[in-house]
């Protein structure tokens, strides 16, 4: 072994040895490798070193060398290899050109290039770009190109090239001039990516987004959008057509200003209650509620509110349609409802007028009749006097029917002794009826009540019994009336099987139907709250024009 003189790195020791045993073997030898400088700065050196042999013996006398500081060209030269390594190994295409003099040859390709292309490095090398498009090369983007390269500056363009198996791809494209220390351009880099499916999905995107403005400016329907403020970001044309507003004077604002109250004083306590993870209770729900249009002037609308996120921000939607014409057609049907319950009610009290006048008389006077016959017949005749008894029994029948269907067509009661007392003969009838245990609570003293308000109260009186007795399977009943100042208040109350929602909604309840236009045309409403197994309560809100206590 031999020590050397100067300090070796400690990864470069295995080459000094081996080529020291090189040499004194007797071989040539030419090595690279480092040594260490004021003990931190590595430098490379290049050893070229000779053996000179003894003639008589041949064994190795001396060595001959010459030592050359190579540490700018190694670095150079790892320089180079990380920058074609990091090259190579790029997902983007890359190529290297020469210069117009020679019609700017491809001298260089990566591997991505090729694997995009499908073309082998010693196929392209030599060749122009051109080659790519074929016979496509009418294109107006590859004119781009050409004036950058014949301009010595920068380009970018997306163009049509074609694969070496002929299937198309759009080809992104930036091409830059490459100049030496002198500034003078050596050649071009282009750097290249494969980017159908990016412009296939933004062409998609493109005309879906065309597609989705199209319908939000051109749906019937008023479409706001708001944020988590309550201000409007963006409405659609038919917003300006249903309110009267511009865009401009919309957007910004805070979406009450399209509504009324009590809805434009409670919006942003909603909104607030909502997003500090309150309920939402108007989410995802058609609601009617009032507009307010630029004029003043208040419509009806139905309105359904929906939210989404978009990029960490949280938005409300609201579709708006205007139902102003549907409510007055429904006015007016309640209306026409209301115009002949009112004429059948009518009718029903001249047609138990009539029965009561003619056929009332008239059994009456069969009675009498009979009571004459039987005083005139001698006392023997005892067949006579059975038939007499029977004939009387049956028009005793007869004048109990007349009295109930007089009852049924217009209580007598009602337009006699007042609501309340027709209410509790009604109740107890039911009673007598059915069996149920009926429990009844109202004021002592009787109330005066505009002239058919009181028939429409009796008649959901009437119909929620006969709806009880038919469907509820209930034992107890219990009838509640409560007055004030200006309204009336029943709620009738059954232990039977109760409904479901859809049970109460279900096509064909007639029944129920009518006693929401009945109370409606009276200026009232009513709310049925019903669950299987738990009965039902109808509670009826009605609003009189007049009212006084005392006795009728």
């Amino acid at each position: 072994a031999c020590d050397w003189v100067l300090p070796v790195h400690p990864d470069d020791i295995k080459i000094v040895q081996d080529r020291f045993e090189k040499l004194l073997a007797g071989c040539e030898d030419i090595s690279e490798y480092r040594v260490v400088i004021n003990d931190s700065d590595a430098r490379y050196f290049s050893d070229h070193s000779l053996p000179v042999r003894d003639p008589i013996d041949g064994g190795v006398v001396r060595l001959y060398g010459v030592l050359q500081d190579v540490t700018s060209r190694r670095k150079n030269e790892e320089e180079l290899y990380l920058m074609q390594h990091a090259i190579d190994s790029c997902n983007n295409g890359i190529i290297i050109t020469g210069l117009a003099d020679k019609d700017f040859p491809i001298i260089y390709a990566n591997e991505a290039f090729l694997r995009t292309t499908g073309y082998s490095r010693l196929f392209v090398v030599g060749l122009n770009c051109r080659f790519l498009q074929q016979s496509d090369r009418d294109q107006a983007n590859v004119s781009e190109l050409r004036e950058a390269l014949h301009s010595y500056r920068d380009g970018h363009a997306v163009v049509r090239n074609y694969r070496k198996d002929g299937s198309l791809f759009l080809n992104e494209v930036y091409i830059s001039p490459i100049r030496d220390k002198q500034g003078k351009i050596t050649h071009y880099v282009g750097v290249q990516n494969d980017v159908t499916g990016r412009i296939e999905m933004e062409d998609l995107l493109s005309k879906n987004e065309a597609r989705m403005r199209s319908i939000f400016n051109n749906v019937f329907d008023g479409i706001i959008i708001i944020n988590e403020s309550g201000i409007i970001e963006k409405i659609n044309p038919s917003v300006e057509r249903l309110f009267g507003y511009s865009s401009e004077e919309l957007i910004g604002y805070n979406i009450n200003k399209l509504m009324s109250e009590p809805e434009q004083g409670r919006h942003d306590t909603y909104l607030k209650t909502y997003l500090n993870g309150g309920k939402a209770k108007i989410l995802g729900f058609k609601r009617e509620v009032s507009g307010v249009r630029k004029d003043g002037s208040v419509f009806s609308m139905e309105l359904k509110v929906s939210d989404f996120d978009v990029e960490q921000r949280h938005f409300f939607i609201g579709t708006v349609h205007d139902i102003s014409e549907r409510k007055q057609a429904e006015e007016a049907l309640r209306d026409l409802s209301g115009h002949l319950e009112t004429a059948r009610e009518d009718e029903r009290t001249r047609i138990a007028r009539e029965i009561h006048d003619e056929l009332g008389s008239l059994l009456a006077a069969l009675k009498m009749d009979l009571s004459w016959l039987s005083k005139q017949l001698p006392a023997g005749r005892s067949a006579c006097h059975e038939k007499i008894t029977v004939m009387n029994r049956q028009l005793d029948d007869a004048i109990g029917s007349v009295r109930r269907i007089i009852a049924d067509l217009r209580p007598s009661i009602l337009d006699h002794l007042g609501l309340l007392a027709a209410i509790d003969w009604k109740l107890d009838e039911f009673r007598q009826q059915t069996g149920m245990q009926c429990v009844l609570t109202m004021p002592e003293n009787n109330i005066v009540i505009d002239d058919g308000t009181d028939i429409a109260i009796f008649r959901i009186m009437q119909e929620a019994l006969t709806n009880i007795a038919l469907h509820s399977r209930a034992t107890k009943v219990t009838l509640v009336v409560e007055t004030a100042a200006n309204s009336l208040v029943m709620k009738i109350t059954d232990n039977g099987c109760g409904m479901t929602e859809a049970q109460m909604n279900k096509p064909g309840k007639y029944g129920i139907l009518g006693m929401h236009e009945r109370a409606r045309h009276c200026g009232g409403e009513i709310a049925i709250d019903s669950k299987p197994g738990k009965g039902t309560t109808l509670v009826l809100n009605m609003r009189l024009k007049s009212s006084e206590g005392g006795h009728d």
